[in-house]
């Protein structure tokens, strides 16, 4: 049975009658072309249902690993210096989502919130290297036992609709939901630079189950 994550209900429903009104304006004026729209909002909203689906997840919680926090394929794995939130040295790593993917967004880390930030700005395509820097995005900033990580949720170029649910001081347990951004986007997350990447450009992760590195004790 497919599963469809609550923050889609929203947008399923208002397709779902929009669709169901036209189809009903077709049928009873005889309309060809109020037909046609109708088969069209008929067609966006089945692949609306496909977008929202929330797959059930079985998480391995391990202080040890980073887990993905979206589906998608890594793009790009850099060395940076991330100055919001870490304020110093990080692995930046890049994870496209396309269209089919899961969208639902997991927290990568057990830990706490202890940064959040949400900047308004531009709408670049996701994988646009200067996405990261100028686009709308939601930044959060969580504390593990083994050290700080900050995430970034990216709205591209159709997707402008970032959704988080969790607040600075929330707990948090690896693997659990917090949000998801909406039709297509990119997500960036940006580790100590100890930490063992496990990912390599051209993967495909996926939130929750894929482990993008291991933390050592130091």
């Amino acid at each position: 049975m497919l599963r469809v994550t609550k923050d889609g209900f929203g947008t399923l429903l208002i397709i779902s009658i929009a669709a169901i009104v036209f189809t009903a304006g077709a049928v009873i004026g005889s309309s060809v072309g109020l037909g046609i729209i109708a088969g069209i909002l008929w067609l966006f909203d089945v692949c609306s249902l496909f977008f929202f689906r929330d797959p059930v997840r079985n998480v391995s919680i391990n202080n040890h690993t980073i887990l993905a926090p979206a589906d998608g394929t890594v793009k790009r794995i850099e060395k940076v210096h991330e100055r919001d939130y870490m304020r110093g040295d990080a692995i930046q790593i890049v994870i496209y989502l396309s269209f089919l993917n899961v969208h639902i967004n997991r927290t990568p880390v057990s830990g706490t919130l202890e940064y959040l930030r949400y900047k308004r700005g531009k709408f670049l395509a996701a994988f646009n290297e200067d996405a990261g820097l100028v686009n709308e995005h939601t930044a959060l900033g969580f504390s593990s036992p083994n050290g700080k990580l900050l995430l970034k949720q990216i709205a591209g170029k159709f997707a402008r609709r970032i959704v988080c649910h969790i607040r600075e001081g929330h707990a948090v347990i690896q693997g659990e939901k917090f949000g998801m951004i909406k039709f297509g986007s990119r997500v960036d997350i940006f580790v100590q630079p100890h930490v063992a990447v496990k990912v390599s450009v051209g993967d495909t992760v996926r939130a929750g189950v894929t482990v993008l590195g291991l933390i050592s004790d130091e």
